[in-house]
């Protein structure tokens, strides 16, 4: 009846100029965006204008050096052509002055009086041993410098016990039909070869707004890798914000028998059946079961589990003591569908004394998807009930 499966676990075209991009207040690539509190998730649809144009946490005199009508403004200086407020480059200008690290580069921006923290594009956060720090709730300016490049940024979750979930914004600006088309991959930071993505997200075209959410382990460190889906970006600049929300589930955390949540009999007990990600095989992560403890009499007992997600089905075990000479298996049941309740009465005798309950969704869901409003089982708690 399904128990021994378980056993028990507890360019785009953008110039061949040098676009580089100076930010005026906000620290740029380096995640020391304005702090303050976590923000409360908002809505990002694709037809959002970037934070600075949308009253967020970039500035007005950083707007004024992103966006203008959509269109890129640029305040960079080369050794023979001034360039502001939208102008083209003068067309001397090699491609190979766009590379962040060339010495002609590297004189100009010193020249326009920029420095590394004002320019997102002059940042390397190529790898994940060179992940930018940011601060969740803050914004931060990212730079894909070329085809082939991919930028890295770090993050850590607060410490809620029940862990929460992860809202992400990307608004990338494009002009003339070409702009940075955002492929976004989450890992653990224990975990960051290419191969072991969490997942991955993407943009459809070139300069949309990009927003997902994702359920998040408590006080886990996660790395976020930006690339241009097409791989033609030349120094397509991009914002980037994620704002963490905590879900409130006392009984959290109960994943093994060690740290089961005690219930009376007969007193309805809510939890939430969510797990944040701790590992990129989901589907086999224990992190996902919910452990009961009730105190109960030599006789049948009944565990009911009530207001179940629409997303899936549910199951409970209730375990004997086997050093007692119990069965292992008292009593099984499951959902009949997505969202279904259910009641499992137990069908093998026990003696009185402390028994286990398990309950779990059948099959681990994949915990993240587009948009700012996460599934149901985030927001929504099923109800337990043990009767005898």
């Amino acid at each position: 009846m399904g128990a021994d499966k378980h056993e028990r676990r507890v360019g785009g075209w953008c110039s061949a100029a040098v676009w580089l991009v100076a930010f005026s207040t906000v620290a740029c690539g380096d995640g020391t965006g304005t702090g303050g509190p976590i923000a409360a998730p908002t809505d990002a649809a694709s037809s959002e204008k970037p934070d600075s144009q949308a009253g967020g946490p970039v500035s007005g005199a950083d707007a004024a050096s992103i966006v203008d009508g959509g269109a890129p403004k640029i305040a960079v200086h080369d050794a023979s052509t001034a360039v502001s407020d939208g102008a083209q480059v003068s067309s001397d200008a090699g491609p190979a002055d766009s590379e962040p690290g060339d010495a002609d580069a590297d004189d100009a921006r010193n020249e326009a009086g920029l420095t590394q923290s004002d320019n997102p594009c002059a940042v390397d956060n190529t790898d994940p041993s060179l992940a930018s720090p940011y601060v969740l709730g803050t914004a931060f300016n990212g730079c894909v410098r070329n085809y082939a490049d991919s930028n890295y940024i770090s993050f850590t979750t607060p410490s809620n016990p029940a862990g929460g979930y992860v809202v992400v914004s990307f608004t990338a600006p494009a002009s003339f039909n070409t702009g940075l088309t955002v492929d976004s991959f989450l890992y653990l930071a224990s975990n960051t070869m290419i191969a072991y993505d969490v997942f991955e997200m993407h943009a459809e075209h070139p300069g949309d707004s990009l927003t997902y959410w994702f359920a998040a382990a408590p006080s886990t460190s996660y790395v976020m890798r930006v690339a241009d889906l097409f791989e033609d970006a030349v120094l397509y600049t991009y914002t980037f914000s994620a704002t963490y929300t905590p879900v409130d589930d006392p009984t959290k955390p109960n994943s093994t028998e060690g740290t089961a949540t005690m219930v009376t009999l007969g007193t309805p007990v809510q939890s939430y059946e969510f797990h944040g990600y701790t590992s990129s095989d989901n589907s086999a992560d224990p992190g996902w079961s919910c452990y009961f403890e009730a105190d109960l009499a030599a006789t049948p007992a009944t565990v009911e589990v009530t207001n179940v997600p629409a997303e899936f089905y549910m199951e409970a075990y209730v375990f004997g003591d086997y050093s007692s000479g119990e069965a292992s298996i008292l009593g099984y049941g499951e959902s009949g569908g997505d969202g279904q309740s259910f009641t499992v009465t137990t069908d093998q005798t026990f003696n009185a004394g402390p028994h286990y309950i398990r309950v779990e969704a059948t099959y681990n869901p994949n915990a993240y998807g587009m948009g700012s409003t996460p599934a149901s089982y985030l927001l929504q708690p099923y109800t337990l009930v043990v009767t005898q």
